[in-house]
C-alpha cells in the first residue's frame, strides 16, 4: 500500500474480513511515524481516514467537501476558526506531494451509487486524486469505484493450518513460551467457533 504507483488502489474482503481493522491500524502505524520515523513502517505520510457512511451522513452540510469534513470531523476545529483553517490546509495540500498524503477511505461499498450524494461525492474524490494518495475498502460485490484505480489487493481469511502456524511461530520468537503453552493457547482458541473467526482474521 505504500507503494504510489498503485494508487488508487481498493482493498477487498468479505463482511468481517477485517478491512476496517486494518485502514485504524494504518492510520495509527503511519500517525506514530510522523513523529518517530523508526516506527513508520518506512513511509512518511500524513494520513487520514475516512469512513464513507459517516462521511455521507456529516458531510452533507458542506456538500461532501473532503477538506472541511476533515477540519470539522477529524481535526475537530471550532466553526469560528474554520475560515482560517480552510485556508491553511488549502495552501498546505496544494504544496506538498501528494505522495505524503494519504486518505483511507473505508466502506465504499456502504453508499448506493446512483444517488444523488454519490455523486457530488466521485466528484470530490476526483478533484483530491491530484493532492493526495487513496485506499478504499470494499466488498467485490458492491464495488464500483468512485475514481479510476490501479492496484488492488484482498484480505484472505487464514486457513486453520496457518493459524497454527503463526502461533507456534509467535510463541517460538519470543522463546519464553514452552510449545505446550502453544498448543493449550491453540486449542482454547479452537475450542469456541467465535474465537476461532477471529483468529482467522488476518488483522487481529
Amino acid at each position: 500500500l505504500s507503494r504510489t504507483e498503485v494508487m488508487p488502489a481498493v482493498v477487498f474482503g468479505d463482511p468481517g474480513s477485517g478491512k476496517s481493522c486494518l485502514t485504524r491500524f494504518t492510520l495509527h502505524k503511519l500517525g506514530r511515524g510522523l513523529f518517530d520515523p523508526k516506527r513508520s513502517m518506512g513511509v512518511r505520510a500524513l494520513p487520514f481516514r475516512i469512513a464513507l457512511r459517516e462521511f455521507v451522513k456529516d458531510g452533507r452540510a458542506d456538500g461532501y467537501s473532503i477538506l472541511r469534513y476533515l477540519i470539522r470531523h477529524r481535526l475537530e476545529v471550532p466553526d469560528h476558526l474554520l475560515k482560517d483553517w480552510l485556508t491553511l490546509l488549502g495552501h498546505f495540500f496544494s504544496n506538498v506531494k501528494p505522495s505524503r498524503l494519504l486518505l483511507l477511505i473505508d466502506g465504499i461499498d456502504e453508499v448506493t451509487p446512483d444517488t444523488l450524494e454519490y455523486g457530488q461525492i466521485r466528484q470530490q474524490f476526483e478533484d483530491t486524486t491530484s493532492i493526495a494518495r487513496m485506499v478504499f475498502t470494499s466488498r467485490r460485490a458492491g464495488f464500483q469505484p468512485p475514481v479510476q484505480v490501479h492496484g488492488s489487493f484482498e484480505l484472505i481469511e487464514l486457513s486453520e493450518a496457518s493459524i497454527h502456524g503463526m502461533i507456534r511461530n509467535w510463541f517460538q520468537a519470543v522463546k519464553r513460551r514452552s510449545p505446550d503453552f502453544a498448543q493449550s493457547f491453540i486449542s482454547w482458541i479452537f475450542s469456541d467457533p467465535r474465537r476461532q473467526d477471529m483468529a482467522g482474521n488476518p488483522c487481529l
